[in-house]
């Protein structure tokens, strides 16, 4: 079967990970939240659009490259109906665990898996953060779970965690994130081409920090995830934001592009 698609609508990735289309979009890949889970498209199609292709670029925990997906997308009563007809790409790669970690790790705070054994179906963790001044934070419990994922090499486990309690300690003054990296990958495009937009932050305290970009012309897919790209759609100026927060205090890093008819 052959998808063809008409570039009239648009593409939105929501704070849960949910894709929602609305119309059918640009052929552009969607860049994805970081998770080993796949999210399969779906939304809203209007009379006159039959077949949809749609492309999602995974993106693995830890901010790594995964698959690009490709969606073969069929109107059914006013919804969109997508099924994976092909995928390309790296497969995630997971952490291997240091050898006196055996058999549970996690690492919460870069929030990458880390290979475990089929066998092995649920362990616990407890993570301590340490303050900037040497003294003890907050120690939190979490519950994990030995799981496998498409996105993973065949036969491949890592452990999904998830903080189930903390003690609620702080280290007093809180520490604002701190932007380590950040790049654009060209200061100038054309209408149409994409910008690949990338940071990594950290908090001292180990506070958990999300990202949020901006841009004064246009629009990002999904502002919600550290990387994601940018499509010229006007010519002019454009200053693209990003805000790493701890929900207390934030940093935030800024570049211009120049997008040309």
């Amino acid at each position: 079967m052959t998808f063809t698609k008409r570039p009239l609508g648009e593409a939105q990735v929501l704070d849960n990970g949910r894709i929602v289309l609305t119309g059918c979009p640009p052929d552009e890949p969607i860049d994805t939240r970081e998770t080993y889970a796949i999210e399969t498209p779906a939304g809203s199609c209007s009379t006159g659009e039959e077949v949809c292709s749609v492309r999602t670029q995974q993106w693995c925990p830890g901010g790594t490259q995964g698959p690009l997906l490709k969606w073969g997308c069929s109107c059914a009563e006013g919804v969109w109906r997508c099924t994976l007809s092909e995928r390309g790409g790296d497969h995630c790669r997971p952490v291997m665990p240091e050898p006196e970690v055996k058999p549970c790790a996690y690492d919460p705070l870069r929030y990458k898996g880390v290979v475990c054994e089929g066998g092995s179906p649920a362990c616990g963790v407890v993570t301590i953060a340490q303050c900037p001044n040497g003294s003890q934070g907050k120690t939190s419990e979490w519950g994990c779970t030995c799981q496998t994922f498409a996105t993973l090499a065949p036969g491949a486990h890592v452990w999904v965690c998830n903080r189930e309690s903390d003690d609620g300690q702080t280290c007093g003054a809180n520490t604002c994130p701190i932007i380590s990296s950040y790049s654009v990958n060209r200061s100038r495009a054309a209408a149409g081409q994409r910008i690949e937009l990338r940071v990594a932050a950290g908090d001292d305290d180990g506070d958990d920090v999300s990202y949020r970009w901006t841009a004064t012309l246009g629009r990002l897919v999904n502002p919600n995830t550290r990387n994601t790209s940018y499509t010229c759609s006007v010519a002019g100026l454009v200053t693209l934001t990003v805000r790493a927060s701890d929900s207390v205090c934030d940093a935030s890093a800024t570049a211009v592009v120049e997008c040309t008819p």
